[in-house]
This record gives C-alpha cells, structure tokens and sequence, in this order.
C-alpha cells in the first residue's frame, strides 16, 4: 500500500484472499485504529491508503518478523541452504505459472474467435 491508494480487488490480489467481506471488515477495522484511510466514492472508485502511522506499525512488525524468522532459521540445521534451493525453485514455478496464464488467456480468447485487438463485447 505505500506506493498508490488500492482498490479492495487489488488488496485481495496482493494478499491473496477471496473473501471480501473479510477484507472489507478488516479494512474498517484498521480505519477504526487509524491505519488506513478511504478515498473516493462507489460510483468512481473507493480506495485505501495507509496513514503514516499505519505504515509505521506495519514496518516495525515486518523487522520484528524478520528478526524473529532469521533467529528461528539459524537454529535449523541446513534450513538457511535449502531455503536459498527452495526461493530458486519457487522463482522457476513462478515464471511457469505466469507463462501458463498467458498461454491459457491467448487459448481462451482464440476459443472465443476473439483478436489480441478485439474488444471482449466482440463475441456476442
């Protein structure tokens, strides 16, 4: 959130939940405490920002969390090696998927007898 306001799809995106009325409560809850501040209407869009106190809290949670992992991790034998073998495989599966999606977007779209340049209403 510290780059633009974002949407509650966005939100969802990034965090990668389903369930808006979850992130919607949460959302309320954090304006509630300060955290996040709403812009915008329904009819133009409603967006979420987070306040500088907001970001400050999710900043010292997110160094408290690496502290806290890094500390638990060296006491794993082998964990920090496999971990580093684990983030390039992960790296590979991504670059997999996002080729599959698009793959399956062109597939979808050519099933639809649709164009890259065709507008998605061409196909009624």
């Amino acid at each position: 959130m510290h780059e633009q306001p974002k949407t509650v799809r966005e939100l969802m995106q990034m965090t990668n939940r389903g369930d808006v009325p979850n992130v919607q409560y949460a959302l309320r809850k954090l304006m509630q405490l300060g955290f996040v501040t709403k812009s915008g209407s329904a009819r133009k869009g409603v967006f979420y920002a987070g306040t500088a106190e907001g970001m400050r809290v999710c900043e010292d949670y997110a160094r408290l969390r690496e502290k806290l992992l890094l500390k638990g991790a060296q006491g794993l034998p082998g964990f920090v090696a496999g971990a580093g073998a684990l983030r390039d495989q992960l790296e590979v599966l991504e670059r997999l998927y996002e080729s599959i999606t698009r793959e399956v977007t062109t597939f979808h779209r050519r099933s639809l007898g649709l164009s890259a340049k065709s507008g998605a209403g061409d196909h009624d």
